[in-house]
């Protein structure tokens, strides 16, 4: 689920679930279909990987908690409850969807990769 190839088109970061697994996991796959990793190993549904611009980060929703973890799946970072992140262009920033302060609508956020200066972008 989710598949997103990887900036230089060599790799692809999916969600992929088993009947013999508690929850669904991020996989990265080469694009020859012959060596897959699994980057994630944890009892919560962690879905819609995306990469960085530079191939160097991917991020993912787990659980309603945005996160951010080197493509090798090392140095695991929680950054904000939200899901559907996305990398900013110029890969500074994850965008995501949250509730607004008061918990009356969904609304899109920014955050800085390392967790810093989170921003409300739509009210």
């Amino acid at each position: 689920m989710f598949a997103k190839w990887s900036p230089d088109r060599n790799k692809i970061v999916y969600s992929k679930g088993s009947q013999t697994w508690k929850s669904t996991e991020i996989f990265i796959i080469d694009t020859l279909l012959t060596t897959e990793v699994r980057l994630t190993n944890d009892s919560r549904d962690d879905r819609d990987p995306s990469w960085s611009p530079t191939g160097e980060f991917i991020s993912w929703s787990s659980n309603v908690l945005i996160y951010r973890m080197n493509v090798n799946g090392n140095n695991k970072l929680k950054l904000d409850y939200g899901q559907y992140p996305n990398f900013s262009p110029d890969g500074k920033y994850i965008v995501y969807s949250f509730a607004n302060s008061d918990f009356t609508k969904e609304v899109l956020w920014r955050i800085d990769i390392d967790g810093k200066n989170k921003v409300q972008l739509t009210f």
